[in-house]
């Protein structure tokens, strides 16, 4: 039976030490129980709270540690001694105020997952797209250096709206890690060179400021279904504007386009009418260009995090969107 952990939420099928808690929680407890005296809460580290409960959103270990011991001390309370003199409830009440752990994002955390994303991301190309398979490994990165920073927008900011809600204005950095204008400074923390933190984190914020409270508006009142979200970073992959490619790259990702498009028109035809779907194709469009303004506003933020040096030469994130083919391990 499928339930949820009572620690991080997640939902889990199996239980461990007699509660409801899932595996990755329990692993997290066993290792960490001995190390509770080298754990600091964030919020002791300075003037910023450790949980956001409203957001989903935690920032230190100790707490999670903690919150794993007070599910097991709630385990072992007998039920005549909850308020209500039921233990169920009184887990559900705790269930209401227990969230996934995201942590702040850090560049080197953008970094390596940035190396992550896009080693899945040539495993998906081919699995999905058999023209890919094909090309020559120059046209391959064409695409993918082309296609992972908007592939992150798209991913990103649907599951930012659905995690935080519409008022946060956060978005992941990571698959795993939060990006917002008040842990900017935290962001720079393990960059290569922190001379310029400070304008750096100024320029971080207002990028965030800028571009994401206008497209996390326009992906909520469109809310685009599962099949719209999977043709959008289908369009977005074979979208060519901004590279050069030959002619028969050029054909090849015309082609992949069309199909696309004439898939997710049969699917309005199936489930609308026709001409609700013409409609609702251009709305969805038009979320992908407010994509794209974001992916082109991004790659003019990486030049700057360049000139001040917080990013450098061997900044994975920029070699990529410098077109420059990196090592991927």
């Amino acid at each position: 039976m499928l339930v949820s952990c009572l620690v991080c939420g997640k939902p889990t099928t199996t239980t461990h030490m007699g509660m409801d808690v899932c595996r990755a929680c329990t692993v997290f407890y066993q290792r960490h129980r001995g190390a509770r005296d080298r754990l600091q809460c964030f919020s002791e580290c300075g003037d910023r709270p450790c949980i956001d409960r409203q957001k989903g959103v935690f920032a230190c270990r100790k707490c999670r540690l903690d919150r794993f011991e007070a599910v097991m001390r709630a385990g072992e309370e007998p039920a005549h001694q909850s308020v209500d003199g039921s233990a169920g409830e009184a887990f559900g009440r705790m269930m209401q105020q227990l969230m996934w752990e995201i942590i702040p994002c850090t560049y080197r955390c953008m970094n390596e997952g940035t190396r992550i994303l896009v080693a899945g991301l040539f495993d998906f190309a081919s699995a999905v797209f058999p023209d890919f398979q094909k090309l020559p490994s120059d046209d391959k990165w064409l695409l993918i250096r082309n296609y992972q920073q908007i592939f992150h927008c798209i991913d990103g900011e649907l599951r930012a709206l659905q995690r935080f809600g519409q008022e946060s204005f956060f978005t992941f950095g990571s698959y795993t890690t939060f990006l917002s204008g008040e842990f900017a400074e935290k962001y720079f923390i393990d960059c290569p060179d922190q001379s310029n933190l400070a304008t750096a984190a100024n320029t971080l914020r207002e990028c965030i400021d800028e571009n994401v409270p206008a497209v996390q508006k326009q992906i909520y009142q469109i809310d685009p279904s599962e099949e719209e979200f999977l043709a959008m970073i289908g369009l977005a992959l074979w979208s060519v504007e901004n590279v050069e490619p030959d002619d028969q790259l050029l054909a090849i990702a015309s082609r992949n386009r069309n199909q696309i498009l004439a898939e997710l028109t049969a699917h309005y035809g199936r489930t609308i009418s026709n001409e609700q779907g013409t409609a609702r194709l251009g709305v969805v469009l038009c979320l992908l260009q407010e994509f794209r303004r974001v992916d082109l506003n991004l790659k003019s933020e990486y030049e700057i995090y360049r000139i001040l040096n917080v990013f450098d030469d061997d900044t994975f994130m920029y070699r990529l969107q410098a077109h420059r083919a990196p090592e991927v391990s």
